[in-house]
């Protein structure tokens, strides 16, 4: 299995962008850039009936554990990195990966905000959310992600902290719970190719024939 086909669970390029809501400009201000290795993810089994909706319901779960992070990236490859999954590359490693696809993931991040005026408003912006994600700065819900395959951005000058530091969390649902609540539908072909039909999220990562299955 080549390095390439790894993309699972997936939050790509994350940036707070700064626009000014009146004058000739509207696209000029400050940038900050939330990309680096200075995340944290932590995960936990997700229950079937009422998956955590927020971080605080997420932190109640049972066994809840951390390792560090990086973003853009997978959590496959940070739990690699902390020793709590072997290299998935070599034999027949990647099952191993197979409990986790049960898990919820809450990436979280400590930021402080582009300094912004009364007229002007603050934005969040992610590259991909992968997939089932809601997401929540200084506790409060600022938007929701249920397609890998589009960006998202998000208005957060309500709720952010100009002064000071803010708290990004990231709070993802399991794909394969989640599909499961579905009923089959026609053309699906039953069992686990329903997931394909429900979730919008890359066909390859339930397995396909050029890629193991890696949810």
């Amino acid at each position: 299995m080549k390095k390439k086909y790894i993309f699972i669970v997936i939050i790509i390029a994350c940036a707070i962008f700064a626009f000014f809501a009146g004058g000739k400009s509207q696209t000029s201000g400050q940038t900050v850039c939330l990309d680096g290795d200075d995340w944290k993810l932590s995960y936990a089994k997700q229950p079937f009936a009422g998956a955590a909706k927020s971080p605080e319901e997420f932190k109640a779960l049972k066994d809840v554990k951390t390792v560090k992070a990086k973003v853009p990236g997978n959590c496959e490859l940070d739990l690699q990195k902390a020793g709590v999954l072997p290299d998935l590359q070599k034999g027949d490693n990647v099952y191993l990966f197979r409990p986790f696809e049960g898990c919820q993931w809450l990436y979280s991040k400590k930021f402080k905000a582009p300094d912004f005026g009364e007229k002007q408003r603050l934005f969040i912006n992610f590259g991909g959310i992968d997939t089932l994600g809601d997401v929540f700065v200084n506790g409060q819900l600022v938007g929701s992600s249920d397609n890998m395959f589009v960006s998202q951005k998000y208005d957060i000058s309500g709720v952010a902290n100009k002064n000071g530091e803010n708290l990004l969390e990231v709070v993802l649902r399991s794909p394969v719970i989640e599909s499961a609540k579905y009923d089959d539908i026609a053309g699906s072909s039953g069992g686990n190719r329903a997931e394909l039909v429900h979730i919008r999220k890359a066909p390859a990562s339930f397995g396909w024939d050029i890629h193991p299955r890696l949810v």
